[in-house]
């Protein structure tokens, strides 16, 4: 499970935030044995499903794993979200599989 805290609080920070979620989920995918399961979240209201799926997808190169999304996670019923307030919907996550 790789649930660091928010690594992007502000979008001057997200070149150094996205770095440092690709070092730790490269680490994380490196100690998973074939076929293992990794969840990977991320806080960050900055970064969007679409760019941590492309950091995960790097972290997998560069770590020589592949990966298939099981599951991709969304903020639960106690944090609803508003449709004019995407900033709102800012917890995120995906369960792989790591071969």
């Amino acid at each position: 499970m790789v649930d660091p805290p928010a690594f992007i609080k502000k979008r001057k920070d997200m070149d150094k935030g996205i770095q440092a979620y690709l070092r730790l989920n490269s680490l994380a995918m490196k100690l998973v044995k074939p076929r293992g399961i990794l969840f990977s979240a991320s806080c960050s209201m900055h970064l969007s499903k679409e760019k941590m799926l492309m950091m995960l997808q790097k972290a997998a190169l560069r770590s020589k794993k592949t990966l298939q999304i099981l599951m991709q996670n969304h903020p639960g019923q106690d944090h609803p979200l508003h449709p004019l307030l995407s900033e709102m919907d800012y917890l995120k996550g995906f369960v792989m599989e790591v071969h």
